[in-house]
């Protein structure tokens, strides 16, 4: 798997990877890919369905890790699903 997440050198923002994205919205990689190319990065043009999966599943991470962090629950999903985990 590619890097779940990277820093972006001209802002210092975390920007997610597609893999990350997956991970945390619980959405085929290739599918997040696919709506990039068709609707841009904008986190509003995300799918409603994402949107509310990516809830339930941070809240199910936040419950598990006690930590409320997106790289907690990164790491979490990483771990449950075997992939990334080192990242």
């Amino acid at each position: 798997m590619s890097s779940l997440y990277r820093i972006d050198p001209a802002t210092g923002e975390v920007m997610l990877s597609a893999d990350g994205m997956a991970l945390l919205f619980g959405v085929p990689a290739d599918e997040i890919r696919a709506h990039a190319r068709e609707h841009g990065n904008d986190p509003d043009a995300l799918p409603d369905a994402w949107a509310r999966q990516g809830r339930r599943r941070a809240a199910e991470a936040r419950a598990a890790t006690g930590d409320d962090s997106m790289h907690a629950a990164l790491m979490y999903y990483a771990q449950q699903t075997g992939e990334g985990a080192d990242r």
